[in-house]
């Protein structure tokens, strides 16, 4: 039983990375057409948005997988 609350809040920790991540990248990119930043600017900050966005989906359906499909 350990084992599995365990494995829960893990799950539940990477689902909230995943959802600061995606909020980060949204708010972000709804602040700079606020500020009606050059699209120089926006494709910069794309491209160091991608690795959290990526690293977290990563983290976050590895456990996924490993809790429900194995």
């Amino acid at each position: 039983m350990k084992a599995v609350t365990s494995t829960l809040k893990q799950i539940a920790v990477d689902g909230v990375y995943f959802l600061a991540a995606i909020t980060l990248t949204i708010a972000g990119f709804w602040g700079m057409i606020e500020i009606e930043a050059s699209l120089f600017s926006m494709v910069v900050f794309g491209l160091l948005m991608v690795p959290s966005v990526f690293s977290t989906t990563v983290f976050l359906s590895r456990d996924i997988n490993d809790t429900f499909i194995a």
